[in-house]
């Protein structure tokens, strides 16, 4: 997955929208409002202490940096980036972790 197929849950306009409609200071609009499931998980996750952050974002993409040709630790095995097979190696999978949490994160601000 890249960025390109992971789409952001919301528009920066929805975004802007949906959290200036909150009950008691909570985002709980978007369980009545009949959006995707992934517009309720950005906005459920938005701002509290288990939801995600731009900087968790950059620290995997820091660590996938680090994982690409990083011994594996097993003599005679390859490095870890081709020791995955199939599943991808842990840059890949890093990169796509962190492109879906950056999916559900509000936009940036300029």
């Amino acid at each position: 997955m890249s960025v390109s197929t992971v789409r952001p849950a919301m528009t920066p306009e929805e975004w802007a929208e949906k959290l200036a409609l909150t009950i008691g200071g909570s985002p709980l609009w978007a369980l009545h409002q009949g959006h995707s499931d992934h517009a309720i998980a950005a906005i459920c996750l938005h701002g509290h202490p288990f939801g995600f952050t731009r900087e968790d974002v950059s620290l995997l993409r820091t660590e996938a940096k680090k994982a690409i040709g990083a011994p594996s630790g097993r003599p005679g095995r390859p490095t870890v980036a081709y020791a995955f097979g199939s599943r991808g190696s842990p840059y890949q999978r890093l990169e796509d972790l962190a492109d879906r949490i950056e999916a559900l994160l509000p936009p940036e601000k300029e």
